[in-house]
């Protein structure tokens, strides 16, 4: 009896002193508790703050107490009490989405005023969704400019309790205009496919995509608006202090990058075939499939963000933790757009060599008109495609039939060239 009065008795002196010590750092009264039983099994003193700090068993045993007897809040105010007392650097990830922010959306933007130079000349289902995916990808960079001001990018114990609401819910508006960004790059590609190619086996699988893709957009924005119920129990279920239910976020987010990743190799892989099957020189054919495979970098970018995603589902530090997938979904957003619009960046490259240095870097192709409702027409006159070399590749003088489509595989062909 003697012998646990005395302990209890050492404990709450230890923990008057540690009150004391901490009382700067307004550390929570839970957390000087644990510190005090922790003391007590520790080699260190009480005013040896360095070997504290540097004993990774007893910031083991403090963690794990804080866990269990204080709340997310004390927890959060005991790091970053503890990580003052420490001198623990300041960790900052902030400049990385500023950085990739700015460059990436920079290029986007200048790739879409690009493209829109020739909005005269043709504008189609495709420029529509180029434009919703840009709208979609700078309104997710905005709300990511704020969250940086809000303090997104450090750990989250150095971060007001208001400001991990807001970043929070400015993250779930993010994710919606993720998706939106991607859906619409992809719809973009199809349109672009359907407006070059007329061999109608692939335009059906173009319109089964299509449809794959319109599914996995709504069932996943579904999915993330209503994600939890109520829907603001998103951003306050983290206080421990709010009431609501939530489905499983990390696996809903690990299988919509998985199906996203799925579908973009679906999307860069659909006109491969067609492309190799054009009457090009071997290094021609080349540069062709060169444009299309440049698409296969979102691809990497997706799988890339998905190990991100992964590891996100097990960290306590949101703030910081996220913010590779921040990047990166800003980083596949923006460098879709910017790989929708290289045909148009490679005209106007075209045309400058010419406007400039009088070098005309183009081949004739004959080419047919095609009628959607009609199927392939009589051949009309050359037209000119910026790929490079002086090539002429021609096709038959006599009206094509459906069955005659494979000779001539591309319609429009400038708009890709």
């Amino acid at each position: 009896m003697n012998m646990r009065c005395h302990r209890k008795g050492t404990i709450m002196l230890i923990a008057l002193l540690l009150a004391a010590i901490a009382n700067a750092s307004d550390m929570p009264s839970c957390a000087i508790e644990c510190m005090a039983i922790g003391i007590k099994d520790s080699p260190c003193t009480l005013t040896n703050t360095t070997c504290i700090c540097a004993d990774a068993s007893l910031q083991a045993n403090l963690t794990a107490c804080v866990q269990m007897t204080c709340t997310v809040k004390d927890s959060l105010t005991t790091a970053n009490a503890t990580s003052t007392m420490c001198h623990s650097p300041i960790r900052n990830k902030a400049n990385v989405i500023t950085i990739t922010n700015s460059v990436f959306g920079g290029l986007a933007i200048v790739a879409t005023f690009i493209r829109s130079l020739e909005f005269r000349k043709h504008f189609g289902l495709e420029d529509i969704s180029v434009i919703f995916g840009l709208l979609f990808s700078v309104g997710m960079g905005i709300l990511e400019f704020f969250m940086v001001d809000t303090g997104y990018g450090r750990d989250i114990w150095t971060i007001s309790f208001s400001n991990i609401t807001l970043i929070l819910k400015y993250n779930w508006i993010v994710e919606m205009l993720y998706l939106g960004a991607i859906t619409s790059i992809k719809m973009a590609f199809l349109n672009l496919y359907l407006h070059i190619f007329p061999n109608f086996g692939l335009r059906n699988a173009i319109y089964i995509v299509m449809g794959i893709v319109v599914a996995y957009f709504f069932a996943f924005f579904f999915g993330i608006c209503f994600n939890c119920l109520p829907a603001s129990y998103i951003w306050t279920s983290w206080t421990g202090e709010t009431k609501g239910s939530c489905l499983d976020f990390n696996a809903f987010g690990i299988a919509c990058a998985v199906i996203n990743i799925v579908l973009d190799v679906t999307v860069m892989a659909l006109p491969l075939h067609e492309i190799m099957k054009l009457n090009l020189r071997p290094m021609k054919k080349a540069l062709v499939m060169l444009m299309f495979c440049t698409g296969f970098f979102i691809t990497i970018v997706s799988i890339i963000r998905l190990k991100s995603v992964v590891t996100f589902a097990h960290t306590t530090n949101a703030t910081y933790d996220y913010v590779p997938v921040a990047y990166w979904s800003l980083i596949e957003s923006y460098t879709a757009v910017f790989c929708v619009s290289m045909p148009a960046i490679r005209r106007l490259f075209n045309r400058l060599l010419y406007t400039c240095f009088g070098i005309h870097n183009s081949y004739q192709v004959k080419s047919e008109t095609y009628d959607r409702s009609q199927g392939l027409q009589r051949p009309t006159r050359s037209k000119n495609l910026s790929i490079g070399g002086n090539i002429k590749a021609s096709s038959s003088q006599e009206p094509l039939s459906r069955q005659d489509s494979s000779s001539v595989e591309l319609v429009n062909v400038d708009r890709f060239s």
